[in-house]
């Protein structure tokens, strides 16, 4: 049986110092027939001459460049491109093990599911390892469904259910559904309306995946307006999807994922905020507490109540009892 295609997208801009060793990951896998899509996002260093170089000797390797656009919209430019059964995405200074694609493969085959999703291990710049990100081990080899899955992301370590680089779908599920240009925290968007009409996810608790912990990425990046109006727009759009979906367990977790949002943005940032933006989540956080209140113990209870009278006071309260 012949095997299929799969189309692996690489967003790059200004990573030539990381940028071969995650090439080099890639092309030297255990799993050959793929395509290597590497979309260069308006780089100014050195990162484009170094695709060039890799497509020269490798035919599987399609190297395009555009005008900077952002993470998003360089993934959507290279599934535009893509032409395989099956996608992953790999960020330009991750890197991957031999068997990365193969071991998704086969648990996406085995298991007739739609996407795997494997486990991944956080390094710091110079590839040491800093922790192993496991699935519950109660999910080892196990299959969910998608909405199932987007329970799971309201748990410990949630993201690793919501980040779009550890797992491999088939490539039909974006013929709908696209990354959002110019939005901060672009995996956030995507991911409940992708995963809620997924029938089938399959789990590989296996490190497969090198994440690359490096000061001053988006993830650890101090206050922004810009950061701000993103993660207040995704919560909101989160909520109204599933209210919309009549997803009633799906629409409580989510409105008391904003509330702890609100509270612990809050406790971060306060002194950074404007009064409107304090305002505005005030009113949303009493907004939302009244529609979904929350039914998971008294540290949350206390938290909407005092959140309810000011979101300064529930801040004030979590940074002295719970930290």
């Amino acid at each position: 049986m012949e095997l299929p295609l799969i189309s692996v997208i690489v967003p790059i801009y200004n990573v030539q110092n990381e940028l071969s060793r995650c090439i080099d990951s890639i092309i030297k896998q255990s799993y050959q027939k793929m395509e290597l899509i590497l979309v260069d996002d308006g780089s100014t260093d050195g990162s484009l001459e170094i695709c060039q170089r890799y497509a020269n000797k490798d035919k599987r390797i399609k190297v395009y460049s555009k005008v900077n656009g952002g993470l998003s919209d360089a993934r959507n430019f290279g599934l535009k491109y893509a032409v395989g059964d099956y996608v992953a995405f790999i960020d330009s200074d991750d890197y991957v093990g031999s068997s990365y694609l193969e071991k998704l493969y086969t648990s996406v085959t085995d298991k007739k599911t739609d996407v795997a999703v494997c486990a991944f291990s956080k390094v710091d710049i110079n590839g040491d390892l800093e922790e192993i990100v496991h699935f519950p081990s109660e999910l080892d080899g196990d299959e969910i469904s998608g909405r199932e899955l987007l329970k799971l992301v309201f748990a410990k370590d949630g993201y690793t259910f919501v980040v779009a680089w550890n797992k491999l779908y088939k490539r039909k599920l974006f013929n709908n559904v696209q990354f959002e240009k110019g939005k901060l925290h672009e995996d956030e968007f995507i991911n409940f309306p992708l995963f809620w009409n997924v029938k089938r996810v399959s789990i590989v608790n296996e490190s497969l995946y090198n994440y690359v912990q490096r000061t001053g990425s988006i993830t650890n990046s101090k206050y922004s307006q810009r950061r701000f109006d993103s993660l207040f727009e995704f919560h909101q759009r989160r909520i109204d999807f599933y209210k919309r979906h009549n997803a009633t367990e799906l629409y409580r977790l989510a409105n008391q994922a904003f509330r702890n949002w609100c509270v612990t943005f809050v406790l971060e940032h306060k002194k950074e905020m404007s009064s409107q933006d304090l305002w505005k989540i005030q009113v949303a956080f009493r907004k939302s507490r009244s529609l979904a209140p929350s039914h998971q113990g008294l540290k949350l209870f206390i938290q909407d109540i005092s959140g309810m009278i000011d979101i300064r006071l529930a801040a004030g309260i979590k940074k002295i009892v719970y930290r």
